[in-house]
């Protein structure tokens, strides 16, 4: 065997070797972005991001001071936008056809906005077409269901929460906390989920300006807009 077939062999094996560079799967896609955002597949060097790049499983994104960006997560089933100095990974995400099962994200700090449609019916044995959808952030799993959710995560990995619509669980079986539309929580190492609290109408007024429940996506890259922000009062 020459020189050149054997070196085409060991590459060839060193290739298949490292499968997440060659078979990581698109999650989503970036839509909207205010100045630079950068991306770094998994072992890669970071890169600038534009827009209608892909994002891949393994894929960490990151804003700067004066940038913020918006991902589109399936075919529409999801939205993430984040605020600037904000960075976060796209861990996983698995998919049945189009419909969405499974999304799991880590944050490692700054301000998001999730979105994930519910679960859509689908004829099978259970009756609905199951899906996960998990953010890792401050030590705990925060499960979303249907769910609109605000997130503010520090440096040291205090976290706050607040849900705008449907349902996000925190934290581990037979200690998860249930946070329901209207409420927030805060929790990070060494600080279990705190019990749920309501946010009143001056605090709603002033964290995030009148009509934060009809907010769209793209307003959120108004980095000069409060919305990106949440309670800085103290733990519920």
């Amino acid at each position: 065997m020459s020189h050149s077939r054997i070196f085409f062999v060991l590459l060839t094996c060193l290739v298949a070797g490292f499968p997440g560079r060659t078979s990581a799967k698109d999650v989503g896609s970036l839509t909207r972005k205010v100045e630079v955002v950068t991306k770094a597949p998994q072992g890669e060097k970071e890169t600038e991001m534009r827009v209608r790049d892909p994002v891949r499983e393994g894929m960490e994104v990151a804003t700067g001071k004066r940038s913020g960006a918006e991902f589109a997560i399936g075919d529409a089933q999801g939205l993430v936008t984040m605020g600037p100095t904000s960075r976060f990974t796209f861990e996983e995400g698995l998919f049945d056809g189009s419909l969405l099962d499974r999304v799991r994200c880590r944050i490692s700090f700054g301000r998001f906005w999730f979105w994930f449609a519910p679960p859509v019916s689908k004829p099978t044995v259970l009756g609905r077409h199951p899906r996960e959808v998990v953010i890792r952030s401050g030590g705990e799993d925060i499960h979303l269901s249907g769910t609109a959710v605000f997130l503010r995560v520090e440096r040291n990995g205090m976290t706050t929460l607040y849900v705008e619509q449907g349902t996000a669980v925190v934290g581990e079986p037979g200690e998860e906390v249930r946070v329901e539309p209207g409420q927030w929580t805060m929790f990070g190492p060494g600080l279990p989920p705190q019990p749920p609290a309501p946010i009143d109408g001056h605090q709603t007024t002033e964290i995030f300006a009148p009509g934060v429940l009809e907010i769209s996506p793209p307003a959120l890259l108004d980095l000069t807009s409060p919305r990106l922000d949440l309670p800085k009062s103290g733990v519920p």
